[in-house]
């Protein structure tokens, strides 16, 4: 009998601790860890890669709220071992009277979930930003068109805003100008987008009534003012106001359109013309014959001999038939 009576406070303690720790763990927050999340949010917590189960509601949704880190790019995948996990639920909650049991692996795969962003907002945004770049007045009608389907955009979840690169003003009057659209999420950048886009400005040109050499002083009367989409040219077409004093630096067909690069200053001396020099000395100006040995517009600079002399020496082109002496001589 004394025997009993002794084994009974023991049975009756191991009785209650193990009552105790059954409470404990029922009490306890499950957390058992999948193999692999598909994280839908650009930061991780630990909902997302465990399910979580307790009698505490709080006590399930703080630890489920701990944050774990930034979702790894699409296309990616970042493994996160149980240890680390528990190493950032200490600092994140410090020593918390939470009982938590772990289950599941070792380890969990976290991978981002893609959403599909219209790629046509991103064209419409690339569109917008050329038609406003354009010069005002200068086309009587603009055609922007995208050249290829709209981009498939994959993203994470997250607030987009798109930013469209400025497009340099020598590339807007070409048939196609490829625009870089910025894609951010929330608020900070993430990836760009090409758009390759294909541009129609109409407008006024002028036409070559006939054939017409080169070195030809071109004037309003050779040309006839047509509509035509100026960007299928390849380069600026010419306004009636700026042909005086230019030439043709290359030969035109009837038909053809004038354009910048068809044309040249006209030349103000020619090699062989008998030329007025100019020389100044101090308040006295000296003008002599002299003859110009290079050809050359106003501005430029040629090589005269003056008068009877055997000497070279480089006249600046003041007008046409009239230099004036360099203070570039070699």
């Amino acid at each position: 009998m004394r025997g009993s009576s002794v084994l009974a406070p023991v049975l009756a303690g191991l009785a209650f601790a193990a009552s105790a720790a059954s409470e404990d763990r029922a009490a306890a927050v499950h957390v058992r860890l999948k193999s692999l999340a598909l994280v839908h949010e650009r930061q991780v917590s630990l909902r997302d890669v465990a399910e979580l189960a307790g009698e505490d509601a709080q006590a399930v949704e703080r630890l489920g709220s701990v944050p774990l880190g930034r979702a790894p790019r699409l296309g990616y995948t970042e493994r996160l071992s149980v240890a680390e996990i528990r190493r950032l639920v200490r600092s994140h909650l410090g020593e918390s009277d939470d009982p938590i049991v772990w289950e599941g692996g070792r380890a969990v795969r976290i991978e981002t979930a893609a959403v599909r962003y219209d790629g046509r907002l991103i064209v419409e945004a690339a569109v917008d930003r050329v038609r406003r770049a354009l010069p005002e007045g200068r086309y009587q009608r603009v055609e922007i068109h995208p050249a290829e389907a709209a981009p498939a955009v994959e993203l994470p979840a997250g607030e987009v805003s798109l930013g469209v690169r400025e497009v340099p003003a020598s590339k807007l009057a070409r048939s196609r100008v490829a625009v870089w659209v910025d894609v951010s999420l929330d608020g900070e950048f993430y990836r760009s987008v090409i758009v390759p886009l294909r541009l129609e400005l109409f407008g006024p040109a002028l036409i070559a009534r006939k054939s017409l050499p080169r070195g030809h002083a071109a004037t309003p009367e050779d040309f006839e003012p047509r509509q035509l989409d100026l960007a299928s040219l390849g380069a600026e077409a010419v306004a009636p106001e700026s042909l005086t004093g230019r030439r043709l630096a290359r030969a035109l067909a009837a038909g053809d359109a004038l354009l910048e690069t068809s044309l040249e200053e006209r030349l103000a001396v020619g090699a062989g013309d008998m030329v007025t020099l100019q020389v100044r000395n101090g308040a006295v100006q000296i003008e002599s014959q002299a003859l110009a040995l290079s050809a050359g517009a106003v501005g430029q600079i040629v090589k005269v001999r003056p008068g009877a002399s055997d000497a070279e020496v480089l006249a600046e082109v003041l007008a046409p038939g009239i230099v004036k002496l360099s203070s570039r001589q070699r």
